[in-house]
């Protein structure tokens, strides 16, 4: 009997099996187009991403931390943007050209009072830049704290989507994949931070 039921079962199996329809029928015809959408700001051709520049800015007591609204700029990001935050580190001289040394946030920093990191983060209408030690920041000195340059380049979610990749630790590699603009600031001179 035991066997009669599996035989039975098998049987209805390959029974249901053989019953599907695997034949589409003609296509139909199509339907009426559609409302025209509103249409989108236009950005400008080959450009991929914001950059924002803000000079003079200072780690403040007692909380060691800056704002860097995008509103400066006129500028409000989407929640799926990405903010990449670097500091001017310095400049070196090449060949008679003053270079510009870029670094991109997080860094570590060993001092002769201990750890100090120079640290971000971000939401789609600002940056914030804090400072981070193993030890009181009140101990900081003005190399530390003042005069610092900051880019921050905003990459739209949909460039990481379609495959952008690069090394955003290198800022100039950053800027030639999203084709940014060169940002010019005068006068340039010798800038010369901590060496970690």
């Amino acid at each position: 009997m035991k066997n009669s039921f599996t035989i039975s079962i098998i049987a209805l199996l390959f029974l249901l099996g053989a019953c599907t329809i695997r034949e589409e029928g003609p296509i139909g015809p199509q339907g009426q187009q559609g409302v025209q959408g509103p249409q989108g700001i236009q950005g400008i051709q080959g450009e991929s991403g914001f950059v924002m520049e803000w000079e003079s800015v200072n780690f403040t007591a007692p909380n060691y931390e800056v704002i860097l609204p995008y509103s400066d700029f006129g500028f409000e990001g989407f929640n799926s943007d990405v903010a990449l935050t670097y500091l001017l580190w310095g400049t070196e001289d090449i060949n008679g050209e003053t270079v510009e040394i870029w670094r991109k946030l997080q860094q570590t920093i060993l001092t002769t009072d201990g750890i100090l990191q120079y640290n971000y983060d971000f939401t789609k209408y600002d940056v914030r830049l804090f400072l981070d030690a193993n030890y009181n920041l009140d101990l900081l000195t003005a190399i530390d704290t003042d005069a610092w340059v900051v880019r921050v380049v905003v990459v739209p979610g949909e460039f990481w989507n379609n495959g952008g990749r690069f090394d955003v630790s290198n800022y100039h590699e950053v800027a030639e994949a999203l084709g940014l603009p060169e940002i010019e600031r005068e006068p340039k001179s010798k800038i010369t931070r901590r060496v970690n």
